[in-house]
């Protein structure tokens, strides 16, 4: 009973000491999550993009493929460009420019007359 008691406790403290932390994801790591995502396999990335498969086998392990290649594999995986590239989602703007997307969806927007 003793034990339980002081695996709980150590097990709680090490959760609430490292429960903050979160691991940030590389290109590697987010061409890897587009990849799962469309459940697609190095083959069908390397075809789609035109290269060689050890290229894709490159890019899982550091390399960084060239913005054009990068836009191939965004559109194979049917995942945003931008979070694949930089690892954060953003939404046009009105005017253009890139903007954060904690704007409002478009089934939440105000009224006109609130404009």
């Amino acid at each position: 009973m003793i034990f339980l008691v002081t695996w709980f406790i150590v097990v709680n403290m090490t959760i609430s000491i490292y429960s903050d932390r979160v691991p940030e994801l590389t290109l590697s790591d987010r061409i890897l999550i587009a990849m799962r995502h469309a459940n697609v396999r190095s083959g069908e990335v390397a075809e789609y993009c035109g290269v060689h498969v050890t290229s894709v086998s490159n890019w899982l392990r550091g390399r960084e493929p060239n913005r054009g290649t990068l836009r191939l594999i965004a559109q194979r995986c049917d995942v945003n460009l931008d979070w694949l590239s930089t690892g954060v989602k953003t939404a046009p703007s009105p005017d253009g420019e890139g903007a954060s997307v904690s704007r409002l969806p478009e089934s939440n927007r105000r009224p006109n007359h609130y404009e």
